[in-house]
């Protein structure tokens, strides 16, 4: 393991994912399974070195992805890092764009056009986050970035 003394806290609206979880991750003896919304945090401020999201933002709202990185930068401490791992965005890599809009109707997503239209690089620009990257692994984008110092 990466950082050996490291406490993580994974955090799901769903007991079950968080329960399927648990049982995949037994012999990690550092993880909480908190059962809660990324909108609402129940952390302190700056409480955290990273915070990262993986396939969370294409299934909310424009308004509530707003709030939830509100949240994850609130508790994100100076100099931490903030990563979102999701799905491509339109023009990310345009041989995929027709996918992307044919995603939202094959599996009744109801957020995700608005989502592949708003730019999480772009998205990130309003906050105080610096050293903004992105790479991208198939159908998979990955952007990260740092907290800026007050």
């Amino acid at each position: 393991m990466a950082f050996p003394k490291a406490q993580i806290y994974c955090l799901d609206l769903s007991p079950h994912y968080l329960n399927h979880a648990q049982r995949k991750l037994s012999e990690f003896k550092r993880v909480s399974y908190l059962v809660g919304n990324a909108e609402n945090l129940p952390f302190k401020d700056e409480s955290f070195d990273a915070v990262y999201s993986c396939y969370l933002f294409h299934e909310l709202p424009k308004e509530v992805r707003e709030k939830v990185l509100e949240e994850k930068i609130r508790v994100l401490k100076p100099k931490g890092f903030l990563g979102i791992v999701d799905s491509l965005q339109m023009d990310d890599d345009e041989t995929m764009n027709w996918a992307l809009e044919e995603f939202p109707i094959d599996f009744h997503e109801p957020f995700y056009k608005n989502y592949i239209q708003t730019k999480t690089e772009t998205q990130l620009q309003r906050y105080p986050v610096k050293n903004v990257e992105a790479d991208l692994a198939f159908f998979t984008k990955i952007v990260w970035g740092e907290k800026s110092l007050k």
